[in-house]
């Protein structure tokens, strides 16, 4: 399982091209986004936590450092152990 935070312009094509060969989670605070994530087989969770407990494979797309940091430091307790955390946010 892979899940993905921030479905916005960059992290929405990133996300549905990772649903295409695996099972996806994925939490965003917009709502037409998890719609349209929805719509591309991407599993909608309801909390960043959830994303974190529900994948060993963590992808990040979001806006700017604070949000980043904000992210990282509410999952990285929560994650399984050897999970992998990729963050592609242009920071």
């Amino acid at each position: 399982r892979v899940g993905f935070l921030g479905l916005g312009n960059m992290g929405l094509p990133m996300a549905i091209n990772l649903a295409k060969s695996n099972h996806v989670v994925a939490f965003d605070l917009n709502e037409t986004a998890i719609h349209k994530a929805q719509d591309h087989g991407i599993t909608p969770v309801e909390s960043i936590e959830q994303v974190a407990q529900s994948a060993s494979t963590i992808v990040s797309m979001l806006p700017g450092d604070a949000t980043v940091n904000a992210v990282m430091k509410q999952i990285l307790s929560k994650l399984p152990e050897n999970s992998t955390v990729i963050d592609c946010s242009t920071v």
